[in-house]
């Protein structure tokens, strides 16, 4: 069974302001993934509390 109506031009009129939002939407992912990447490799392996040296601060109470 085929489609009714195929008017090729008034299909994409139609369609061409959700493939937009769906572009946006794609493109908004793709920043948000490159973004957490960036943040992830500057944060790197070291401990939050290690100090310029290197060591890890001891808790105190031990």
């Amino acid at each position: 069974m085929s489609a009714p109506e195929t008017n090729i031009d008034k299909q994409t009129k139609r369609h061409s302001a959700p493939l937009m939002g769906i572009a946006l939407a794609v493109g908004a992912g793709i920043l948000a993934i490159a973004a957490w990447l960036t943040w992830s490799a500057d944060e790197g392996n070291t401990p939050r509390d290690a100090t310029p040296e290197g060591g890890v601060i001891a808790p105190e109470g031990n």
